[in-house]
């Protein structure tokens, strides 16, 4: 049971503990400061883990992963031999060492071993992440041309001509290369201008035999030269314009500008075949023939619809990006080029049917509502929360990786949500409140319950039933043998009776005195405290076995020349069907002393009543011996009060000097009791 020790306890061996073991004071470990290292272990169903404070490396050493779920401060230096993981911000007050590669977005870098060596190297990359250093290049090189030269688009030095390099025709005809100059005196008729020019098939002149000039043209004609038109060019009779150059126009250009009840149609030529845009006059509106590709951006200020596929990002670069004007801000829909998915800004509201081949995923919550059909499995990185109800034809698994934690079911309820869990550490489920079943419950193991088991039927059990109260309002079958208890409680000292056909009923005890009983105590006494007389006593109490002997006892010993006290007090119920104490012998104590001196050791008793008198005994007092006694203690059989399913109390006190030593044994009460 509970014991209470009011000094300090010495165990030789290990302490076991079923239940906590706790402290109102600091809890030592390696208190000797001795040569060691100092262990605290954690036990585990995967396997004991440690935290051990090395006596070689003078450190706090973890055997497995620490979550620090507060601030981790350290005020020297924190290493890890796996991977350092924050979850959230950082704060490095000082340098930071590191002794591998650096992650940065992803991509990892490896630093030089040493120093540069000199002053303005640079870090470069072999394109692997492998940083070395390097002299910083400038490769902005300048070209620098002669003083009889100029430095072209192409960066090509080019040679100029000179006045005096042009006196004659020969001399231009050579500074330009291989170019015949024409001049005037060779131009006298129109097949001289013809023989001199090449690929020039006919020469035209006005009506009096003068070559067209700007200066001198037929206003009916376009200078092929160039020319500006003061009024409009019109091609009629269905004929053609046709231009091997460039249109250019400063205002606008129309088609169809009489407005005809016809298509207007810009054709573009391509080698691949001739491609349009039209307005359509039957549908009003604009029709291409082929696809579009806007370099800037595509503005509609109605409705855009179109009868094929509409293709983001046709160069498959980067992410496609689909955007959504609003007037509390832009939200998009990205096909993430890292990710490979597509990640949509703010809430989806599907009102028909999403059809999902792969994954679906979202930061926020999933809400649904209507019915759902999902073929293949649902991963959900953190909530599932459902409006209605969720359902499954199959099996609903919870922890399904297994994972070293309780997988918990929980309720909610306005009065506060309950839960079913199993639990990690006890490998049993717990239900956090009632359970009321209204068929049948099958235990195969152990069912406990720290409030009260109810059944309307039948509680059939193939092992133990046990508990702080059993309430039955019906019959009970024992062995196969079915019993109707009375349905009061009958007077004292009475005995349940049966009629043989197993109706029971309350009748008076027939019997008398018995043959007597006897009630054994050996250390450790059951219900038993430990307490010294005062704070001056020291001594040391330990618990111990003779196996020579048998017998299990206590020590009680101490470094002090003086007699130093320390007492074992045990209470003990009075049964129920207790007459009276044995004449002869009521109370047996086993004993042993280190001397038989008594001013070195010995041993006293002391017994209260249920009333709490202390009772004069004869011959437990100044006990001591060598070897194992049995004193015969009298007393209580001639005076006390002894009420039935009240306590006794006895109080064995040791007392011991640095020469002796104390030992107490088993005690025997010996008491009459009634039959049956």
């Amino acid at each position: 049971g509970a014991s209470s020790l009011q000094g300090a306890i010495t165990a030789g061996s290990t302490i076991d503990a079923v239940g906590n073991i706790t402290t109102d004071a600091n809890l030592t470990i390696n208190e000797d400061n001795g040569d060691v290292d100092a262990v605290l272990t954690f036990g585990n169903d995967a396997g004991a883990k440690a935290l051990t404070y090395s006596n070689a490396n003078t450190q706090f050493e973890f055997n497995d992963d620490v979550k620090v779920t507060g601030t981790l401060g350290a005020t020297s230096n924190l290493s890890a031999s796996g991977t350092l993981s924050v979850e959230g911000a950082s704060s490095l007050q000082g340098a930071v060492t590191l002794g591998s590669t650096i992650a940065i977005n992803g991509v990892t870098y490896t630093f030089p071993a040493s120093a540069a060596g000199s002053s303005g190297k640079v870090l470069k990359s072999d394109a692997t992440g492998i940083l070395s250093w390097a002299t910083d290049v400038n490769t902005n090189a300048q070209t620098e041309c002669g003083a009889d030269q100029y430095l072209d688009g192409e960066g090509n030095c080019v040679d100029v001509i000179e006045e005096a390099e042009m006196d004659s025709i020969g001399e231009l005809e050579t500074q330009i290369g291989s170019v015949n100059v024409i001049v005037s005196t060779e131009i006298d008729s129109e097949s001289e201008l013809e023989s001199l020019l090449v690929d020039v098939t006919n020469v035209y002149t006005n009506n009096d035999g003068d070559l067209y000039t700007t200066g001198v043209a037929d206003a009916r004609y376009v200078n092929v030269s160039g020319d500006t038109m003061t009024g409009n060019l019109i091609i009629g009779n269905g004929k053609t314009l046709s231009v091997s150059g460039t249109i250019i126009t400063e205002t606008n250009l129309t088609i169809n500008q009489d407005n005809g009840a016809a298509d207007a149609v810009l054709t573009f030529g391509n080698d691949a075949g001739a491609e349009t845009i039209t307005f359509s006059d039957s549908t009003n509106q604009f029709e291409l023939s082929d696809d579009v590709q806007v370099g800037g951006n595509l503005e509609v200020n109605g409705d855009g619809t179109v009868s094929g596929a509409i293709e983001i990002n046709d160069d498959n670069s980067g992410n496609a990006t689909l955007t959504f004007g609003n007037d509390a801000g832009d939200e998009t829909i990205v096909f993430n080029d890292s990710t490979n998915e597509f990640d949509v800004s703010d809430d989806i509201n599907v009102t028909g049917t999403i059809d999902a081949s792969t994954n679906i995923s979202g930061s926020g919550v999933l809400s649904i509502e209507g019915a759902s059909s999902l073929q293949g499995a649902i991963t959900a990185g953190s909530t599932i929360d459902a409006v209605g109800n969720i359902t499954t034809d199959a099996n609903l698994t919870i922890n399904e990786d297994n994972g070293g934690a309780n997988a918990v079911l929980t309720f909610g309820n306005d009065g506060g949500a309950e839960t079913i869990q199993f639990n990690d550490s006890t490998n049993e489920f717990d239900v956090s409140d009632d359970v009321n079943v209204t068929g049948t419950l099958d235990v195969s193991s152990n069912l406990s319950a720290s409030g009260v088991i109810s059944a309307e039927g039948n509680i059939t059990t193939d092992g133990n039933l046990s508990g702080s109260t059993l309430t039955v309002d019906g019959d009970v079958t024992l062995r196969g043998i079915t019993y109707t208890p009375p349905s009061a409680d009958g007077s004292n000292g009475q005995a349940l009776t049966t009629d043989g056909a197993g109706n029971l009923s309350w009748a008076a005890s027939g019997g008398g005195t018995g043959s007597g009983g006897v009630l054994f105590l050996s250390p450790e006494y059951p219900h038993a405290v430990y307490t010294s007389s005062g704070s001056a006593y020291i001594g040391q109490m330990s618990l111990n076995y003779d196996s020579t002997n048998s017998e299990n006892f206590y020590r009680w010993t101490s470094t002090k020349g003086t007699l130093q006290e320390y007492w074992v007090i045990a209470r003990i119920r009075v049964p129920d069907n207790f007459s009276v104490w044995d004449a002869n012998e009521p109370i047996e104590f086993r004993y042993r002393t280190g001397t038989a001196n008594a001013a070195d050791n010995y041993l006293t008793m002391r017994l209260y009543d249920t009333a709490g008198t202390q009772i004069a005994l004869t011959g437990g007092s100044d006990l001591k011996n060598t070897s194992w006694t049995t004193a015969t203690i009298t007393g209580p059989q001639a005076s006390g009060t002894y009420t039935t399913s009240s306590y006794i109390t006895i109080a064995v006190k040791l007392t011991s000097t640095s020469a002796g030593s104390a030992d107490a044994g088993y005690i025997n009460l010996n008491w009459e009791t009634t039959a049956p």
